[in-house]
């Protein structure tokens, strides 16, 4: 995980995305998390964060469960440009399960996450 943020470091990425799939006890819960490192706005953590998740929630059609802060993820803490973890959904929801082993959703996703790249970026970045 180290080297992970490091090579986005050395390469001077200007934004950094983890994406993973969810589980949770309650195999009812489903939906779309934004998970980022708390830092005081310098970096724009936050911001980056809720561009993503209306792409996401939007281009997947699926449930908001939260921008949350994570200050103990690797990857988002130990990175120096704006960070975010994604979970794309719950692998403990069978729903969610069969979406996320779809082509078709993967896709969707991908496109979404290009989406919410493109608006940070045009709005944020390149003002």
């Amino acid at each position: 995980l180290y080297d992970r943020a490091t090579i986005a470091n050395e390469l001077g990425a200007h934004a950094f995305v983890s994406i993973h799939a969810n589980a949770h006890d309650d195999r009812t819960v489903e939906g779309i998390q934004v998970l980022y490192y708390p830092d005081d706005g310098s970096r724009g953590n936050y911001k980056f964060a809720t561009y993503m998740m209306d792409a996401l929630t939007k281009g997947l059609d699926a449930a908001n469960k939260g921008i949350i802060q994570r200050p103990n993820l690797v990857v988002t803490r130990e990175t120096k440009m704006p960070a975010v973890l994604l979970e794309l959904g719950f692998l403990t929801n069978s729903k969610e399960e069969n979406l996320l082993n779809t082509d078709s959703y993967r896709t969707l996703a991908a496109e979404a996450i290009l989406d919410g790249l493109i608006k940070y970026f045009d709005k944020e970045i390149l003002k």
